[in-house]
């Protein structure tokens, strides 16, 4: 299936993704967001684990870049799935548990 076409499944089948991905394009990283995540990395308990696919084309690669400037590592830590797209815990789902694992435990 196509991208496109997996978007029109989840818009029919999802109550509220439409509002969701509405939401995420008013308020993305770079639409509003960018103050919250600065205070995130102005707390001192904050870890932000940043899961993104290379290939993703609902948010972009660039954008976890971004937040990586805001939230810079030991703060934050950004795992790379090259040639992710947007559903990493379907796409990759050993992957994913791996990083959130690490994540959890401090690795």
């Amino acid at each position: 299936e196509s991208y496109s076409q997996i978007v029109q499944i989840q818009s029919a089948s999802l109550p509220g993704y439409d509002n969701a991905i509405a939401s995420s394009l008013r308020h993305g990283p770079l639409r509003g967001l960018r103050s919250s995540f600065q205070s995130l990395a102005a707390n001192p308990s904050t870890q932000l684990l940043l899961i993104w696919g290379t290939d993703d084309r609902t948010v972009p690669y660039r954008y976890a870049k971004k937040i990586m400037e805001v939230v810079p590592e030991p703060k934050s830590r950004l795992v790379t799935i090259e040639g992710g797209m947007h559903d990493l815990t379907v796409s990759h789902p050993r992957e994913v548990t791996d990083a959130i694992v690490q994540f959890i435990r401090g690795k």
